[in-house]
């Protein structure tokens, strides 16, 4: 608690501030920040050249790291108005289901 008392016998205000070099503070303050942003941007902005530059070593493999999406099975084709149908279902179970009833 000694060490608070220092401070809270500092100026208040404006004087302060300039007491404290508050203004010589967040002008670095703000600086860093900014260097970091055009930093970041630069970064951003060069990405594409850097990756069609390292393309040679790194090629993009033919498929995907996630996987192939399940197909449907041969027997059933699976149409627009079937995916509605599901659709439509599935809204209905969840405003029964929110409206206190059941599916």
């Amino acid at each position: 608690m000694t060490l608070l008392l220092p401070i809270l016998a500092q100026s208040s205000g404006w004087q302060g501030v300039a007491d404290g070099n508050g203004l010589a503070i967040s002008i670095t303050g703000m600086l860093i920040v900014f260097v970091a942003l055009t930093a970041i941007t630069l970064f951003i902005a060069a990405l594409p050249k850097v990756l069609a530059a390292i393309e040679p070593w790194f090629p993009e493999s033919a498929g995907h790291h996630h996987g192939a999406a399940p197909s449907a099975p041969a027997s059933a084709p699976a149409s627009a108005a079937d995916d509605g149908a599901v659709i439509a279902a599935i809204g209905f179970a969840v405003h029964s289901r929110s409206q206190g009833g059941k599916p």
